[in-house]
């Protein structure tokens, strides 16, 4: 909200975007925030909105990149509800990523899994890694599969399953 009174100032139209986008993050989160699961394009769309509200705090330090989308059976394939929000809130929260040295967030999607990954470009964040925990605990309740998550040579990567079967008694 604090990035909506400034922009209200700054340049009306730009606030008037961003308030449409925060807008349909709530929709988003009061129409799926009683489902377990939702569909992979849905998700992404909860994701783009939430990029672009970064995008509007940071500029360009954080960029997105998204492979593999457009040929996804987007009906057919299931996350769990506020997983990329989750992942990129944490992209956030541990890089140090400015106009200079920016930050690219690649996102790969295939029939099996979601991967994220980022180079990291660490900075002091107080964690216990309470987010990404919650995430693997409810992956494992509702799956049974597990996410995997990690560091290799200066590049973490979040593995999630998709989950291609719907069972409407589990949402």
């Amino acid at each position: 909200l604090n990035i909506l009174s400034a922009l209200i100032q700054q340049s009306p139209a730009q606030a008037e975007i961003f308030s449409q986008r925060l807008s349909e993050l709530y929709r988003y989160h009061l129409r799926s925030g009683r489902q377990q699961l939702v569909t992979v394009l849905d998700e992404l769309q909860y994701m783009n909105d939430y990029f672009y509200l970064l995008n509007s705090r940071y500029g360009e330090a954080f960029r997105l990149e998204l492979e593999h989308v457009a040929t996804i059976p987007g009906e057919e394939l299931y996350i769990v509800t506020g997983t990329l929000q989750l992942l990129l809130e944490n992209v956030v929260k541990h890089n140090a990523a400015s106009l200079q040295q920016p930050l690219t967030v690649c996102v790969q999607i295939t029939n099996e899994s979601l991967v994220m990954e980022n180079f990291i470009y660490s900075r002091e964040a107080v964690s216990e890694g309470v987010g990404l925990k919650n995430l693997e605990h409810r992956y494992l309740i509702l799956t049974g599969k597990k996410i995997t998550a990690g560091a290799v040579k200066g590049l973490f990567r979040v593995e999630v399953p998709l989950i291609k079967h719907l069972n409407l008694q589990d949402t």
